[in-house]
């Protein structure tokens, strides 16, 4: 493993859930002309194709876009949500869960968690935008609190392939 791929794992693990941080997710940086989101729908197709690739890069993105309709936003200007959605039904059709995403099985480890993100990026596609606060999307962002790993003590060694 590299240090792309454990950059990639904490910041999966730290922005799920937690509103101030998916909006740093989304700020452009010093000169750079992309945010962290869009950085990762930047990346070459191959790390959407290549599973061990999409084992790292989707479920980092499938974290920073939960229940954020702006981010979500900037990464359906980018990338298509249906990489999302596919690799979200895999991995729960995976047996154990853990082998086809590993982060996905820690920052969504309560039950029906992953049910629920399905659910949320199914939304976004049947409206072709970020989904409304009425459809589940949103209302994490309008808090202000974290309600993800932050915080929980959670081993990041488990999410290690």
């Amino acid at each position: 493993r590299s240090v792309h791929s454990d950059l990639l794992v904490a910041v999966g693990t730290a922005v799920h859930r937690c509103p101030p941080l998916q909006e740093c997710a989304r700020w452009r940086w010093g000169h750079a002309r992309s945010s962290f989101v869009q950085r990762l729908c930047e990346q070459p197709l191959e790390c959407v194709l290549v599973p061990e690739l999409k084992k790292l890069l989707l479920p980092a993105l499938i974290c920073c876009c939960h229940e954020s309709a702006v981010n979500c936003q900037i990464m359906a200007d980018h990338l298509s949500p249906h990489f999302l959605l596919d690799f979200i039904r895999h991995a729960r059709a995976a047996s154990p869960a853990a082998a086809a995403a590993p982060l996905l099985s820690v920052t969504f480890r309560e039950e029906g968690a992953l049910a629920a993100a399905e659910d949320y990026f199914s939304a976004l596609l049947v409206q072709g935008a970020a989904p409304t606060p009425a459809l589940g999307g949103g209302g994490a962002e309008s808090d202000g609190a974290c309600e993800g790993q932050n915080g929980r003590g959670v081993d990041l060694g488990a999410v290690s392939s």
